[in-house]
């Protein structure tokens, strides 16, 4: 049974261990949910090894119905126990014949900071964008779904209908991964096929679930790899690397409803068809 669920408002650990436990009970006392999530990384206090029964998760199925994306962070990084912690979920996804073709740039410090003004700075200069896959087109309900919830999100976040400055501004937080402190940009080999998409959605799942997991808000950006070429000239990547995905990371800005706002879902009746079933 999980004992210790993370409450309190995050903040700054700095790389240290929290002592404020007593190994063999595992006294959590008033961790952040920062502070305790290094420890849930780390799997140790003081070098000693967490009993499993003392270790605190949320129950998968809880992490899905409750995870969001998120669009308002906090300056703090995530410590990288944290993010290896994350990415280790994303690697254990299911794929063709295991195939993995998902490779992932993890950013943070200077790089986050390089990547976000050179996207900024394409996207002020009015460039087009380059996505390495093509954009879709919506219609029908789809399209009524999306701009049904997009008016909503608008509404929430008090963005001024009709005024072209402000839709910039939001266009450009959104290829600058709302000013998360990190992010991952998913990549894959040009010579998968469109299957691959399949697998590399799956993984996104899984890092952006395991983020929740360890108290984690993320955002999946399409946005954030319009321009390709930037992420592959400051990543160090070659010409052969699609950019398929990036991935906003950071702890949530509760404050802000950017940060609050849950999407609608249609009800099951709409979307299952039952068969064989009375």
């Amino acid at each position: 049974m999980c004992r210790f669920t993370p409450r309190e408002p995050v903040v700054g650990l700095r790389g240290r261990a929290p002592t404020a436990l007593r190994v063999g009970l595992v006294e959590r006392r008033s961790f952040s949910v920062l502070q305790w999530s290094w420890v849930l990384a780390r799997g140790t206090v003081a070098g000693v090894p967490l009993p499993a029964s003392e270790v605190c998760h949320v129950d998968v199925i809880e992490a899905i119905n409750s995870r969001r994306s998120v669009r308002a962070f906090k300056p703090e990084p995530v410590p990288r126990e944290v993010l290896e912690a994350i990415i280790e979920a994303a690697l254990r996804a299911p794929s063709w014949e295991n195939t993995q073709p998902w490779e992932f740039a993890v950013l943070g410090g200077g790089v986050m900071k390089d990547v976000k003004e050179a996207l900024a700075a394409m996207g002020q200069a009015g460039e087009k964008p380059q996505l390495d896959f093509p954009w879709p087109k919506f219609s029908g309900p789809y399209l009524a779904r999306l701009r049904a919830d997009g008016r909503r999100l608008m509404s929430e976040i008090g963005l001024p209908k009709g005024d072209p400055e402000a839709i910039r501004r939001w266009r450009t937080s959104m290829r600058t991964f709302f000013d998360a402190p990190n992010a991952v940009v998913m990549y894959m080999d040009a010579s998968l096929s469109q299957w691959s998409l399949v697998d590399m959605g799956i993984a996104a799942e899984n890092l952006m679930l395991a983020a929740w997991h360890y108290g984690v808000g993320s955002c999946a950006l399409a946005a954030a790899v319009a321009y390709p070429e930037v992420l592959r000239s400051i990543l160090g990547l070659p010409e052969s690397k699609r950019m398929v995905l990036g991935i906003a990371l950071g702890y949530p800005d509760t404050s802000k409803p950017a940060a609050t706002f849950r999407s609608s879902r249609e009800p099951m009746e709409t979307l299952v068809t039952w068969y064989g079933f009375d």
